[in-house]
């Protein structure tokens, strides 16, 4: 699912795909699912895998951007490529709070590319 959020001043597109779980775990080390499923989850922890999802879905969209202009060869080429430094040179970017108050709309594009869109058949 594509959508165009605020994050303080800008709009910043995000997309998710079923793939936005791969380019995680495969940037970060660790399982975005597993992350989601522990009991007990603090509201730090929330707040980091919130960002982490965030800039995957934010780098998304610009690869899909980029395959579209025809400046990137795939979406998968330009994601393999991105590394926990571009995750905090992102983060430099932004502002703590604006970031912070973009979260809802972000695991809501998120959760609706995980929707079924097929019906059952009766």
């Amino acid at each position: 699912m594509f959508k165009i959020i605020s994050i303080g001043d800008s709009n910043v597109p995000v997309l998710a795909k079923a793939s936005t779980n791969v380019y995680y775990k495969s940037i970060f080390h660790e399982d975005p699912i597993t992350v989601q499923s522990q009991e007990n989850v603090d509201n730090a922890e929330r707040v980091y895998f919130s960002q982490k999802l965030t800039f995957v879905m934010v780098k998304q969209a610009e690869a899909q951007a980029a395959v579209s202009a025809g400046t990137a060869p795939s979406v998968r080429d330009y994601m393999q490529k991105l590394t926990e430094d571009d995750y905090l040179d992102w983060l430099d970017e932004c502002d703590f709070m604006d970031l912070q108050e973009s979260f809802d709309e972000v695991i809501a594009v998120y959760t609706a590319s995980n929707k079924t869109t097929s019906k059952a058949k009766k």
